[in-house]
């Protein structure tokens, strides 16, 4: 009797050591996550500049905005400096940046003449496409936050940061997983997809009177057109080289002269996916899964 006793006893002590293993794998895989959601999002992963930086330094105006007709540099200062020779370290200084940017969003109230904002957010966003300045990325999210700054900034040039962001998609993800921040690219995506990725969900859309029975789920969709015409797609109309088109058949309407057409689409998800995998690190995938692919949500084809 005792001996069936103690194998019993055995036998329930190797389970439970089991059970404890297996809810210990599961707590790393949730801790992992928690860690990820309650980072501190206050932490500042800056890179460290010459005192004599900026944020002029190092970038050509050539190709530029800056060559259009309407020329900013040399006008705005700010105590006394230009805003395109303020330097990088003094803006990376809490208190200075603070009443730097309290400076930019009574500026865009004050007047007609209000294109401090817009001047600082394309130095930055030209600090970002030329030299991927971790940097730059740190002042456009947190001056981006102000109402005043976003409205003459990255609002006021939401076609060249959508560029910029289909441009270097892993250098936005990466950063943004630095500070745990989701703010900057949510706006970016939301705006993005408003304006080009096809919401078959919605009841007014351009495939509302479409045959879509046979349309597969899971994709994000852009007109094939856009693509080839609209000049934010320049820099990678080439990867869509060889990518099925799907083609949706639409019945006649006043928009087609009440002709049947044929519309074609991108799916881009693939292109994205691929992207990401091959590029981001362990970090930033759970990052780029749990914070940035919810953005897109409403707009995959069900």
């Amino acid at each position: 009797m005792k001996k069936y006793f103690l194998i019993i006893s055995i036998a329930l002590i190797l389970s439970c050591n089991k059970k404890n293993e297996l809810e210990k794998k599961n707590n790393i895989s949730d801790n992992n996550i928690e860690e990820l959601q309650t980072v501190n999002n206050n932490k500042m992963n800056i890179t460290k500049v010459q005192d004599n930086i900026t944020l002029l330094s190092g970038i050509s105006l050539e190709d530029s905005r800056f060559n259009k007709k309407e020329n900013h540099l040399k006008k705005y200062k700010y105590d006394g400096i230009f805003i395109e020779n303020i330097r990088i370290n003094d803006l990376l200084q809490k208190e200075y940046r603070e009443r730097f940017f309290a400076f930019l969003d009574n500026s865009v109230s004050a007047g007609e003449d209000n294109y401090q904002s817009t001047l600082f957010t394309d130095l930055l966003m030209l600090r970002i496409g030329q030299l991927e300045d971790k940097n730059a990325y740190f002042l456009l999210k947190e001056s981006s936050k102000s109402k005043g700054i976003s409205y003459m900034g990255i609002e006021f040039h939401n076609q060249y940061l959508w560029e910029l962001f289909l441009d270097k998609p892993v250098f936005f993800i990466t950063e943004s997983s630095n500070y745990n921040d989701i703010e900057l690219l949510d706006y970016i995506l939301n705006s993005f997809a408003q304006q080009y990725i096809l919401n078959s969900s919605s009841d007014e859309n351009e495939i509302s009177f479409c045959n879509i029975e046979d349309l597969e789920s899971g994709m994000l969709l852009i007109n094939k057109n856009l693509i080839e015409t609209n000049s934010i797609f320049k820099k990678i109309k080439s990867s869509f080289k060889g990518i099925t088109v799907n083609e949706i058949e639409c019945a006649p309407a006043l928009n087609s002269g009440w002709k049947s057409v044929t519309k074609e689409f991108y799916n881009i998800k693939p292109l994205i996916d691929q992207e990401m995998d091959s590029k981001l690190g362990v970090k930033e995938k759970l990052f780029y899964k749990l914070r940035v692919v919810p953005i897109l949500k409403d707009y995959v084809t069900k």
